[in-house]
């Protein structure tokens, strides 16, 4: 998770000069759970089934709803519902990627979704709009009795990115045909883990949550656990990979998918 145009009933992904759709990159060998970072659990969490009451296993679809929020603050949790027209793409059952559409108010509704901890999800709003293209894990693996996963897709804001490049001591500017990752770091709970140092040889800059706020001065994550990656060289759908470490409080790395123009947003924890 790539600039064509589309219907106003209905955007659907289409990559002009993409190569044939295949499952997206993913983390290998990360020595890390990834956890939910572009799905938000929804209220309705997954439709109060646990795993013995479940429509799907292991090697079945199961189909996706809910809405797409914008993630309009330095907090990055969560955000008002996207007005905008956006396209979904995800990974499905059979290894192709599956499509469908969020109208700004109607819960998305796609079928054929892979089911699994980590599934990957790209949401593709309008050109030049309110967010960028934002790609990210989905947790499927825990439907209703019907088969069916609630779970709020997140859209980073575009405003929000932008003003975090403006911050910095020597501002920069985001580079379209290139990414950006926002990663939370927390610890085995899940809570945000201070004190972790971050490298990723091809960023352009490496940026951290400071106080509330976000500086290229500090050397490790603060109390936010969040830092992003900035201009990250990438590829189109489905993505290619860049390699990041950490140490300090955490020891380690992970290879995180990357798309042209988009955000990737991932979780880490041990």
């Amino acid at each position: 998770m790539t600039r064509c145009s589309a219907s106003a009933l209905a955007l659907v992904l289409v990559a002009c000069a993409d190569p044939p759709d295949r499952t997206p990159a993913t983390c290998v060998d990360c020595g890390f759970s990834v956890g939910s970072g572009v799905g938000i659990p929804s209220s309705g969490g997954s439709g109060g089934e646990g795993a013995g009451g479940s429509g799907a296993t292991a090697g079945e679809a199961v189909t996706l709803t809910g809405d797409v929020l914008l993630l309009d603050d330095f907090a990055f949790e969560s955000g008002p519902l996207f007005p905008e027209l956006t396209a979904i793409r995800v990974e499905g059952e059979s290894g192709a990627s599956v499509v469908g559409s969020w109208n700004g108010v109607d819960p998305f509704l796609i079928e054929n979704v892979q089911f699994g901890a980590e599934v990957w999800l790209l949401a593709t709003p309008p050109p030049n709009g309110l967010g960028l293209p934002t790609l990210g894990p989905l947790d499927t693996s825990e439907p209703n009795i019907e088969g069916v996963v609630t779970a709020d897709v997140a859209v980073v804001s575009q405003g929000v990115i932008d003003t975090i490049f403006a911050l910095l001591t020597v501002p920069v500017m985001r580079n379209e045909e290139q990414a950006v990752v926002l990663l939370g770091i927390t610890d085995s709970d899940g809570d945000p883990l201070a004190g972790v140092t971050v490298t990723a040889r091809e960023a352009e800059v490496v940026v951290y949550g400071a106080n509330g706020t976000f500086s290229d001065l500090p050397t490790a994550t603060d109390s936010s656990g969040l830092l992003v990656l900035g201009n990250v060289p990438a590829s189109n759908w489905p993505g290619s990979l860049v390699a990041v470490t950490f140490s300090g409080e955490l020891e380690g790395g992970v290879n995180v998918p990357v798309v042209t123009g988009g955000v990737t947003y991932e979780l880490i924890r041990p």
